[in-house]
């Protein structure tokens, strides 16, 4: 249990910091911190995921963005 927490705090931190230092607000999220979260939806589900990311549902379940029109 406290390790479940300290990895989902560490993705927390990890994304909260990303969210700062990123230029412009529409830069794409890094696709290891996508992958890290990703992995954490296989163990910690998607809920505790997405409230420690803040992520679309969608992307962390590995969906295409709805809001883009393909390319």
């Amino acid at each position: 249990m406290q390790a479940e927490l300290a990895e989902l705090e560490g993705l927390k931190s990890a994304f909260e910091e990303w969210r700062t230092q990123r230029r412009l607000t529409h830069e794409g999220v890094p696709q290891e911190l996508l992958e890290k979260a990703r992995r954490a939806v296989e163990t910690y589900g998607l809920s505790r995921v997405f409230e420690a990311t803040k992520l679309d549902r969608d992307r962390l379940r590995g969906k295409p963005n709805r809001r883009r029109a393909p390319v």
